[in-house]
């Protein structure tokens, strides 16, 4: 069948094969079974080929098509994942945030808040990465992100900061950090 094509050429790294199997199967076809694993791997490929924006643009219809909160976080995290591999880590920040504010309680939060993290520190955002260490620490301790964030600040002046940052973060969320 066309849809064991698209899967076969994505396997065997036919990344235009995969294009065009899957905008074969995708014409017409909105209402069948397979028709966002299809896209998804549409999505991926395009992205392999170097065409970054038609993946984000497969990206954001499958976060549209999704039920799913889970799904469609990970859709929308594809595209901040998309302009961080490209080194671009303004629109990945604005992305992973976008993706935070949208689904704050999808599984994929946790690495979110730890990429927001991780940017906020590169790109000199203090208060930020305060904020999101203290939201990782507060709302997912038990996770492998809250972890490597509690490694990540060692002085006794930012444990500090971030003990006040837990106390206000309810108060500033809101207005600091929106999209």
């Amino acid at each position: 069948s066309l849809y064991s094509q698209i899967h076969k050429s994505f396997l065997n790294k036919d990344y235009a094969a995969v294009d065009r199997l899957s905008n074969d199967f995708l014409q017409g076809r909105r209402t069948q079974e397979h028709r966002e694993d299809a896209l998804l791997l549409q999505a991926l490929a395009l992205f392999k080929l170097n065409r970054a924006i038609e993946a984000r643009a497969k990206f954001l219809e499958l976060e549209g098509s999704f039920v799913s909160v889970d799904d469609k976080a990970g859709a929308s995290l594809s595209i901040a994942e998309s302009y961080s591999d490209l080194g671009d880590d303004g629109q990945a920040y604005q992305n992973y945030k976008t993706t935070f504010k949208k689904y704050p309680d999808a599984s994929q939060t946790p690495y979110v808040l730890y990429q927001l993290l991780k940017l906020s520190e590169k790109m000199k955002r203090h208060e930020e990465s305060i904020f999101y260490k203290a939201s990782l620490l507060r709302d997912h301790a038990a996770s492998r992100e809250a972890q490597n964030a509690q490694m990540r600040f060692t002085s006794v002046p930012e444990i500090d900061r971030l003990g006040s940052a837990l106390r206000q973060i309810s108060l500033e969320e809101q207005h600091l950090f929106s999209v």
